[in-house]
Order: C-alpha cells, then sequence, then structure tokens
C-alpha cells in the first residue's frame, strides 16, 4: 500500500529550515544551508545563505530562521554576522511574533523593508 506524505502544518525547528530555504530556491535563489565556520572553536553557525544570481552582480542574503524563543541577542548575532561576513542583507525569519514593543519598534524603523509578517530584513 501507498502512504500519503503530508507536509507539517506548523513546522519547528530544522523543518522550519528546510521549509524556508525551499521557499527560496523555488522562487530562484540559489541557497546553502547549515554553514559553520571553525578556526580553533565554532565562530557560527548559520541556517542559510540566499544568492540571486539574477543580475550581473550576484546578491547575497544572510538569513537566520527562529522557531522558538528569540529576542534582541538573537538579532544582534544576525547584525554581528552580517559585519564580520561583509554580507548587505539578512533576513530573520520567526515562527512565533514577540510580545515586545521594543522589538515592534526596532523592526519599524524606516531602514527595514516591507515584508510579510514573521520575517524581517535586518
Amino acid at each position: 500500500m501507498s502512504e500519503v506524505v503530508k507536509l507539517p502544518t506548523d513546522p519547528k525547528n530544522k523543518e522550519l529550515e528546510e521549509y524556508v530555504t525551499a521557499y527560496f530556491q523555488a522562487v530562484g535563489y540559489y541557497t546553502e544551508r547549515n554553514i559553520t565556520e571553525r578556526e580553533t572553536t565554532e565562530v557560527l553557525e548559520l541556517d542559510s545563505i540566499l544568492y540571486d544570481y539574477s543580475e550581473p552582480v550576484p546578491k547575497t542574503i544572510l538569513v537566520e530562521i527562529k522557531s522558538g524563543g528569540w529576542g534582541f541577542p538573537e538579532i544582534f548575532k544576525v547584525l554581528g554576522w552580517k559585519h564580520y561576513l561583509s554580507i548587505e542583507k539578512a533576513l530573520f525569519v520567526t515562527s512565533t511574533s514577540k510580545d515586545s514593543t521594543e522589538i515592534d519598534e526596532y523592526c519599524s524603523l524606516p531602514r527595514y523593508f516591507p515584508i510579510p509578517s514573521r520575517a524581517s530584513f535586518i
């Protein structure tokens, strides 16, 4: 007998990372997942990096995906990765909203792009 395969309606953890990365791959980005940089210790572990080759100069976007708790420490960690890797754009995707007016106000500052809820360029 064949078995029906269903995608989770609310993916978490690695499933959410795979889901978000698959979405960007389906719309034309080249994607890399689970990138780790080590020197003597682990320097960073990135969920995804997207590459847009539709223009003469490729664009790179760092993506951090959270399905659980998150806050300012995670936002600033991603900002630090952007600086360290000299990547112009980063996308912070969450499956949960934050009941924090401080974070809402920070993410609504003019330097952010209008994009769907629970995802913000930083």
